[in-house]
């Protein structure tokens, strides 16, 4: 397909380069010539019709800073440069970011194995059935996960986020390293209204309905969304 020159994008979204590699996971995702959404943003087709390889390397993840912090991702090929939902893309490679602690790396082993697998649901995950079935919200789903290390997080029944918060030492956010668990507040739904676990390069694990998985996947600290809300402190399960 013959590509036309897009206009220059209205510049009201954060961009933040950093060299994720992603996987387009939907051919048929269209592909803009800014993010869509803002002024004069045009679109080139689809990935299918643009002949589009879905290995993209060398990207931007970017949010639309007053549009309920959609995000999108920027990457170049064929000597053009294109938007494309980041809901319609995975990130790639992830088993480079693997530590030495066998105790993190168990659970979040378990975790990943999950990745698109597991819808979120709240207050799941707490009963014999619902944790067989592998269905949690994001408290419960990282005490599965570090219960897959050996290590329990308090009793099952009752873990929140406000529990989770308790365990392991006080680390700042600046110091996070792969296993700590990461908490967010806002002022909508307050304080540690959500968790999740380190992966590395600024990439976390957890389990939200608001995912493009439904639920258990895997998101970047560097979307306004997620950066605007953590919490200065982390806390670190394993400790040694």
């Amino acid at each position: 397909a013959k590509i036309q020159q897009g206009v220059a994008p209205n510049r009201v979204y954060q961009r933040y380069r950093y060299p994720y590699q992603l996987k387009i996971t939907d051919e048929h995702a269209k592909v803009y010539s800014a993010p869509a959404g803002t002024r004069s943003a045009g679109t080139y087709g689809t990935v299918k019709s643009l002949r589009l390889n879905p290995q993209i390397t060398g990207i931007e993840r970017a949010d639309l800073n007053h549009r309920r912090g959609e995000g999108y991702v920027q990457f170049k090929q064929r000597g053009h440069t294109f938007w494309i939902y980041s809901h319609d893309v995975a990130f790639r490679h992830l088993n480079r970011l693997r530590g030495h602690d066998p105790r993190v790396e168990a659970a979040i082993a378990a975790g990943l194995a999950l990745v698109g697998r597991s819808k979120y649901k709240l207050g799941s995950g707490r009963t014999a059935q619902t944790y067989a079935a592998k269905r949690f919200d994001c408290s419960s789903f990282v005490w599965y996960c570090y219960e897959h290390a050996g290590i329990k997080l308090g009793p099952l029944n009752s873990v929140t986020t406000y529990t989770l918060v308790t365990r392991g030492r006080a680390v700042p956010i600046s110091r996070l390293r792969r296993g700590d668990l990461i908490l967010f507040s806002n002022r909508r739904q307050g304080a540690n209204n959500h968790i999740g676990i380190y992966l590395g390069r600024q990439l976390f694990l957890h389990d939200i309905g608001t995912d493009d998985t439904g639920g258990v996947g895997v998101s970047s600290l560097r979307e306004t969304d997620w950066h605007q809300t953590v919490n200065p402190t982390a806390r670190r399960i394993v400790t040694n």
